[in-house]
């Protein structure tokens, strides 16, 4: 990449699931992560610059 990324996010997606005992009380169950989503917005320039 000529320039450094403006912007990067990251999703992560889970498989959690959320349960709420008698008590009131919620208990989490963690699962392995799924796939990742990765945006990157980047300029590429089209012309020779000194900077890039």
């Amino acid at each position: 990449m000529p320039v450094a990324p403006s912007k990067i996010s990251m999703v992560v997606n889970g498989k959690n699931k959320t349960y709420e005992l008698a008590s009131g009380e919620t208990v989490n169950v963690l699962k392995s992560p799924s796939l990742t989503s990765v945006s990157v917005e980047l300029l590429i320039p089209s012309t020779q610059y000194g900077w890039a």
